[in-house]
C-alpha cells in the first residue's frame, strides 16, 4: 500500500509504503516470533532497495505456520 502525498520540493510523490509480506518457510525448523525479527532486521538492513528508498517503509509480514 503506498500513500501519495507531496515531498520535500512540494511534487507529487509517493511518501510511505506498508508492506505486508506472507512469509512461508521450508522444513521443520520455523523461527520464533524473536528469531524473526533478527532475521528480518537482519536482511533490511542489508536490503539494495530498503537503502535506497527516502521515504517511510513499515513492513507488516505475516508469518505462515
Amino acid at each position: 500500500v503506498a500513500v501519495l502525498g507531496k515531498n520535500d520540493e512540494g511534487q507529487s510523490a509517493v511518501t510511505e509504503a506498508t508492506l505486508r509480506p506472507r512469509v512461508r518457510f521450508g522444513g521443520e525448523l520455523v523461527p520464533g516470533d524473536e528469531e524473526y525479527a533478527k532475521l528480518h532486521d537482519r536482511a533490511h538492513r542489508a536490503c539494495f532497495v530498503g537503502n535506497s528508498v527516502k521515504i517511510r517503509v513499515t513492513v507488516a509480514g505475516v508469518i505462515e505456520r
